[in-house]
């Protein structure tokens, strides 16, 4: 089992979700209003930097991670200005 943390723009939420359920993913938490800095630069949901964004954390099969991970990447593909989104991966034992 896999455990994929994706941090992304809180704008891409509905249609990340939709692609998500589209392709069968149910296992997954999610947390809102999360701040922080990466390439797309600060997110801290004020005047000065704002934005914000969602963690959402998927347990899958070992061979879906390449599936889910290329859907997610191909979603921030289609966005003119693509939207921040990291996606990290972890070895994970449910118990």
């Amino acid at each position: 089992m896999r455990l994929l943390i994706v941090v992304y723009d809180q704008g891409v939420d509905e249609t990340l979700m939709e692609r998500l359920g589209a392709m069968g993913v149910t296992h997954w938490t999610k947390t809102f209003n999360a701040h922080g800095e990466g390439d797309s630069g600060r997110k801290l949901g004020d005047a000065i930097w704002p934005g914000m964004n969602n963690l959402l954390y998927l347990q899958l099969e070992d061979d879906r991670v390449a599936e889910v991970a290329a859907a997610i990447r191909d979603l921030q593909e289609s966005y003119r200005l693509q939207p921040g989104i990291t996606i990290w991966s972890l070895p994970v034992e449910a118990l």
